[in-house]
């Protein structure tokens, strides 16, 4: 318990390397202890140190299936990799437990988006505007999808939305421009 705690304030401190030296010596005493697993394995992401929290975050699902935490950081690692396929099954299975998760609904959109599968990367975005109706970045992807949809008029009114939260938001800036403009020649 001594390693796993102090490992937890050196991760917040940001001193991964003693964090996960601190998570690995917990996990010598406690092999199957998938609250430390998933630490760990959330402090090798932090340190983007990609393969090793991969194989580290799968087992914690080894030990415990319904870990929640481990598909989030598991799909956060799986996006950091491009493993865009992966990410959206941890996503996905993340969301089955924990559904009003604003982020995670968002990051799903992100995943959709970059596979260039915006009709199904809307609902997500509209999921996570509603859940967390204060963030800017939800609303100027949710703006974005609906642009590569062809929707310019809603896509200019997510923008505008965004630029209520965040008036200088220079992604909604300039792509409420782009979408005024496609407007405006009759796209």
């Amino acid at each position: 318990l001594a390693h796993y705690n102090l490992a937890s304030v050196e991760q917040l401190r940001g001193h991964l390397d003693a964090a996960i030296s601190n998570y690995r010596l917990a996990l010598e005493t406690e092999p199957n202890n998938a609250g430390a697993r998933n630490s760990l394995g959330g402090a090798l992401l932090q340190d983007n140190k990609l393969p090793d929290a991969i194989a580290e975050l799968k087992s914690v699902l080894a030990i415990d299936p319904s870990y929640s935490n481990a598909h989030y950081n598991l799909a956060r690692a799986f996006l950091a990799s491009d493993d865009l396929d992966d990410a959206a099954a941890q996503f996905k299975a993340f969301l089955a437990q924990e559904p009003a998760d604003a982020q995670a609904q968002a990051a799903l959109g992100i995943v959709y988006a970059r596979e260039h599968q915006y009709t199904a990367a809307l609902p997500c975005f509209r999921e996570a505007a509603r859940l967390d109706p204060s963030n800017a970045d939800i609303r100027v992807n949710l703006g974005t999808a609906l642009a590569m949809l062809g929707d310019f008029p809603a896509a200019v009114a997510a923008y505008r939305e965004a630029l209520k939260i965040q008036p200088d938001h220079p992604t909604a800036l300039a792509d409420l421009a782009k979408a005024q403009a496609a407007l405006e020649n009759g796209r």
